[in-house]
């Protein structure tokens, strides 16, 4: 199932030139991905996988809206990349990085709903090529695809118009309804199989207490991220008042200190003392 899934991802995109190599098997990795530095923050993958062809393989499933998945993702991608390297190890050791996102919401906030699957490369800006082939992001966006499969109109054939990465996407999306599920699974054996492990899966009241467990802390996570962005809102807007009404009265005392200065009816000394200024900015004004 997962060598079906990331194949399926791998050969969706065509980019001209270059061959679609599929893995032929992989090697379940230690999710907890420890940073080198004890002050750093290690991340705890969703899923780390090594394929047999030399690349490294991370998926992350986000339900939730995160501000910054984007910046989470290169920052995984990049822990990937440099904790292969052990101490005394040469650089040609390095193996490709593979991310693939999968986001129940509208990452980049596009409205072409054609446009659910994007692959995103370090490129030379001037000429559009890719020498550097070791970092490949994929960013699949649900309710993009949610969308483009309504507008297909499918009237239960899935098999025959959606291809192996939107059937599969469907199904882990519960894309179309139950009908349509129905349809997915009778027709791909790879979804049977995903459909037979989650009824399993479901017969298990641990496993579904676990599950739900972690939904809600999720869920509670997200809320509790909400409300820190809308307070820090908010703070903002009153030190912004709260600065703007120290200028204006800060400027008011210099006035003050200006037209005394003029007058010549006190010394610079003087002056300083009752308005509570600096003898030098006085003296300056």
């Amino acid at each position: 199932m997962t060598i079906a899934f990331i194949n399926a991802v791998l050969s969706h995109v065509k980019i001209k030139g270059e061959p679609v190599i599929n893995i032929k098997d992989v090697e379940f990795l230690d999710r907890e991905n420890n940073s080198e530095s004890e002050s750093a923050k290690g991340p705890r993958f969703d899923f780390y996988a090594h394929s047999s062809d030399g690349r490294r393989f991370h998926i992350e499933v986000q339900r939730g809206r995160e501000d910054f998945f984007m910046k989470r993702s290169f920052y995984y991608a990049a822990n990937d990349y440099v904790l292969q390297l052990q101490k005394g190890a040469n650089y040609d050791t390095l193996e490709p990085v593979i991310f693939i996102g999968l986001v129940n919401f509208n990452l980049f906030n596009r409205k072409d709903c054609e446009i659910w699957h994007t692959v995103h490369r370090v490129i030379n800006l001037m000429t559009g090529e890719c020498n550097f082939r070791d970092f490949e992001i994929h960013m699949v966006e649900i309710p993009l695809l949610r969308r483009y499969v309504k507008k297909l109109k499918l009237n239960m054939k899935p098999s025959g118009e959606l291809n192996e990465l939107e059937q599969l996407l469907c199904f882990l999306g519960k894309i179309g309804g139950e009908k349509f599920m129905a349809e997915l699974v009778k027709n791909n054996p790879i979804i049977a199989k995903m459909k037979e492990y989650e009824d399993f899966f479901r017969s298990n009241p641990a496993a579904v207490r676990e599950y739900l467990f972690n939904q809600r802390f999720e869920q509670d996570m997200a809320e509790t991220r909400r409300r820190e962005r809308e307070k820090a809102r908010a703070e903002g807007k009153k030190e912004g008042k709260k600065e703007g009404k120290e200028e204006g009265r800060t400027e008011g005392i210099l006035e003050s200190a200006r037209k005394f200065r003029q007058k010549g009816s006190l010394s610079v000394e003087q002056i300083a003392e009752t308005l509570g200024l600096p003898v030098e900015v006085v003296a300056a004004l």
